[in-house]
């Protein structure tokens, strides 16, 4: 009996219990690093002061203590031996949820690819999870059975993050309509984004933000969402278009999975009035995801009015009865308007890539506007009813 005792308190010797905000994980090896560890804490490998163990198999999942808040590890220094152990980092609350990817090629089965190691180029740094529904970290490590390292500390902090810049309708990023949705993508993110009073007419409702755009002369406008810049295709996104102003809006339409790539969404809209500005709001299928996305607006049918060698615009309405609006790719220097004796009638310096002319009180008939963008200037006929 005292054999078997003896035998029993060293294998406890070996099985320790990591707490992250009151949250334990069983694993082959889990060691002790302090009890308790909660958002403002430090947080160490399981060696703590020494060296970390040989042969460790390690996960540990820091949740914030506060709800809708996320957790942010900045590593204040960082040595794990080079290519045979390794840090994984998921962002979210166990390791199906996606890596935070270092770029490292493992060699080792202890080190896989993608993992944080050694103190060079690959060594950890700041991590803040993105995952809206528990805004927790999940740290899984692994070293070989020789040899170990100083390890790691690092700082735990737990924030709300601040609201993307287009978190409200006032807000809206405005996108520039080009032949395809190659031509003007913008990329975006709802990390962070706040819920907005706007009831979603399809899909499932997440907190969204918010893009708006000018519709041209012929009424149409389509718009579509895709992988961002980075080729990240993860988003399920979902758009909705608006007319109206801010915080008196009418739906017009609503989409969640037509763009025919991933779980992209596209709308097709047409019969707009010309130089209306329709608000559009894009958010996550149900919330629960923040993966980056990209939204273009385009028509393919566009017949701009230009110069092929010397710029391009389009002025729309064309025949117009009060507001012309004058749409460029660069921003426009100067706009004049000329009667057909070459009068100068109005005379603009907007500095911005779009401009809305009021013609009311100019009298029926033909016009010239002049627009110059940097160096180069273009005219157009307009038609003053």
């Amino acid at each position: 009996m005292i054999k078997h005792s003896y035998i029993s308190a060293i294998l406890l010797l070996f099985v320790f219990t990591i707490s992250v905000n009151a949250t334990s994980v069983n694993n082959d090896k889990i060691f002790n690093i302090t009890d308790d560890l909660t958002c403002g804490d430090i947080f160490m490998d399981s060696g703590g002061a020494g060296n970390y163990p040989a042969g460790a198999n390690e996960t540990i999942v820091i949740y914030p203590i506060v709800a809708n808040d996320f957790v942010t590890v900045n590593f204040t220094s960082f040595d794990v031996e080079d290519s045979w152990d390794g840090l994984l980092v998921y962002d979210g609350p166990d390791d199906t949820y996606p890596l935070i990817d270092s770029s490292s090629f493992g060699t080792h089965p202890a080190c896989p690819s993608g993992a944080w190691t050694g103190n060079g180029p690959y060594k950890a740094t700041t991590f803040t999870s993105t995952e809206p529904t528990t805004g927790a970290l999940t740290f899984v490590f692994t070293s070989d059975n020789s040899g170990a390292n100083a390890g790691w500390e690092a700082n735990i902090v737990c924030t709300i993050p601040d609201p993307p810049a287009n978190d409200n309708c006032i807000d809206a990023i405005p996108l520039t309509i080009g032949v395809s949705p190659s031509d003007n993508p913008i990329d975006g993110t709802v990390f962070g984004a706040t819920s907005d009073i706007e009831t979603a007419t399809c899909g499932m409702d997440g907190n969204g933000v918010w893009y708006s755009v000018v519709v041209r002369s012929d009424g149409i406008v389509k718009l579509e969402t895709a992988a961002d810049s980075t080729g990240d295709m993860g988003f399920d996104s979902v758009i909705e278009a608006f007319s109206g102003s801010c915080g008196s809006l009418t739906s017009i339409a609503c989409d969640d999975n037509s763009a025919g790539t991933n779980d992209f969404s596209k709308l097709e809209l047409s019969g707009l009035t010309p130089g209306e500005t329709i608000f559009i709001r894009v958010w996550e299928n149900a919330g629960d995801e923040v993966e980056p996305f990209s939204i273009a607006a385009y028509n393919p049918a566009i017949a701009s009015v230009i110069n092929e060698d010397i710029i391009s615009f389009e002025a729309f309405p064309n025949p117009c009865t009060s507001d012309l609006n004058i749409v460029a790719k660069e921003s426009i220097s100067s706009i004049k308007i000329m009667n057909i004796l070459g009068q100068e009638m109005m005379n603009f310096s907007p500095s911005s890539l779009a401009s809305k002319l009021d013609m009311t009180n100019l009298v029926s008939g033909t016009y010239f506007v002049k627009v110059q963008i940097g160096n180069a200037v273009s005219i157009l006929k307009v038609l003053k009813k």
